[in-house]
């Protein structure tokens, strides 16, 4: 039985994507991991999906604990540094 879950970013709740993890594991509704450099939290199950790998395990309902990196912002430094060359 192959085992697809659909999965809710913690930050943004309208995001949403179906995956798997590498052999197919069984996993709990509710528990969150970071994947791609955001935390997403299994919240159903699918018929199908894409194979993924996460990089952290935050466990049940841990979005508060899963720390995504914030977005990168260019300093004026380096605007104006662009801007003269």
């Amino acid at each position: 039985m192959a085992f697809y879950y659909e999965f809710t970013r913690c930050d943004d709740s309208s995001i949403k994507n179906d995956w798997t993890f590498p052999g197919n594991p069984q996993l709990n509704i509710f528990d969150v991991y970071s994947i791609y450099g955001y935390c997403w939290q299994v919240t159903a199950l699918r018929n199908s999906g894409q194979q993924v790998v996460s990089s952290a395990y935050y466990g049940l309902n841990g979005c508060s604990q899963c720390t995504a990196p914030t977005p990168r912002t260019i300093g004026y430094a380096s605007y104006f540094l662009f801007m003269a060359i």
